[in-house]
């Protein structure tokens, strides 16, 4: 059990620092630390264990050891006093006992140490050849229908109905009991963003605006309510489908190792021109498709190279998740343009944390605690001097 928990530890470390950008982006620090604390916990009582039975098995065979050599010090004290002749030892024979009793002993103290390496051993490679390749569960199974039209999403309507959501559904199975620990980070969410609109998403750290994202994404299964797409809830869409039809540009844009065009298009589903194209409207019409220096790129032409992903799927809905957080002003103006001008008739959702950002959306959600505390066009609220939008 030891040898097992180890390996969990130094994983949640490598995991905690080399995501440490996603865990802020999904707000799930709180999440993070409970798992490893409990994880530590656990390996630090194993580990105490472990040195308890040691030195359990080390007193005992000390013990054991000098109960014995007593023994034969009194047998040959005895016998030396003695007048039997059948009791006398040579002090030479009493000798040698001594050391051969003192050698076996120590002999079986060691091998007793070694006998929990050697079973913990054992388990292991009988693990190893016993082991079966377990399929990925899908978090969220299709319940009525296997398929959705090749067209869905065509409007790109989008339904909360009385959500809420917790980290728990998501939490892993060694771990299942540290997600009594997480809050609901979805209260009662309820909200209707019809065809074609730009919606903006606010709210101070924490307060829940990226978790609506993760909700929608099928990354954070709601404990009860709706999310429904164009009328279908999204249970019943399998989460390859949901994924693949939704656009989303992080906050920071992943690239992949290789060409610009193995990084927009990794399964060869769309044509060199189409790939120049999406390229060309977002600014980025000087690059060479062919090119394998995408991680030497700036942060906003990984940005742009994010928004021409979207653009080349002709997603109908985008989200957009603090997608000019780490870009300079000049390149977030062009960003938000390329966006009015491609995305026009598409449900576009972003989500910021500078109400600059929204200004120009339709209506704006203001998220706190989990729940929507306001609602309506931007202008109206910076309007009211008295809402959250205002203050913020």
């Amino acid at each position: 059990m030891h040898a097992k928990a180890i390996p969990l530890v130094d994983e949640q470390f490598q995991e905690s620092v080399s995501g440490a950008i996603t865990i802020r982006a999904f707000e799930a620090g709180h999440f993070v630390r409970q798992k490893l604390m409990h994880r530590m916990a656990s390996c630090a009582q194993l580990q105490w264990l472990c040195d308890g039975v040691e030195t359990w098995t080390d007193l005992n065979m000390t013990v054991l050891r000098e109960f014995t050599i007593t023994v034969a010090f009194a047998i040959a004290l005895f016998g030396a006093y003695s007048q039997s002749s059948n009791l006398q030892i040579d002090p030479a024979t009493l000798l040698l006992v001594h050391f051969s009793v003192t050698m076996h002993l120590g002999r079986l103290q060691h091998l007793i140490r070694q006998t929990h390496s050697l079973r913990s051993s054992l388990a292991r490679a009988a693990q190893y050849i016993n082991a079966t390749l377990v399929p990925q569960a899908d978090i969220m199974q299709p319940t009525s229908m296997n398929t959705v039209d090749k067209c869905w999403p065509s409007c790109g309507l989008i339904v909360f109905n009385r959500v809420f959501a917790c980290y728990n559904n998501v939490s892993n199975d060694k771990d299942a009991h540290i997600g009594s620990l997480s809050p609901m980070v979805l209260r009662n969410v309820s909200f209707t963003i019809y065809p074609g609109q730009h919606i903006g998403i606010v709210g101070r750290t924490g307060s829940g605006k990226t978790s609506i994202a993760m909700a929608l994404l099928g990354l954070l299964p709601p404990t009860s309510g709706q999310i429904l797409i164009d009328n279908m809830d999204i249970t019943h869409v399998p989460l390859a489908t949901l994924r693949e039809k939704l656009g989303i540009v992080p906050q920071s844009t992943y690239v992949f190792p290789g060409t610009v065009r193995e990084n927009l298009d990794p399964w060869k589903q769309y044509g060199d021109n189409q790939i120049r194209h999406s390229l060309d409207l977002v600014g980025l019409n000087d690059i060479n498709i062919n090119t394998t220096n995408v991680d030497t790129w700036s942060a906003g032409q990984r940005q742009l190279l994010g928004l021409a992903r979207a653009i080349l799927k002709q997603v109908r809905i985008l989200i957009l998740d603090e997608a000019t957080a780490f870009i300079n002003a000049e390149t977030s103006q062009h960003l938000h343009m390329v966006i009015r001008r491609c995305f026009q008739n598409c449900t576009v959702i972003t989500i910021a944390h500078r109400i600059q950002s929204v200004l120009d959306c339709h209506s704006v959600l203001v998220v706190s605690n989990g729940t929507i505390c306001e609602s309506g066009p931007p202008s109206d609220l910076a309007a009211c001097a008295g809402s959250a939008f205002s203050q913020m």
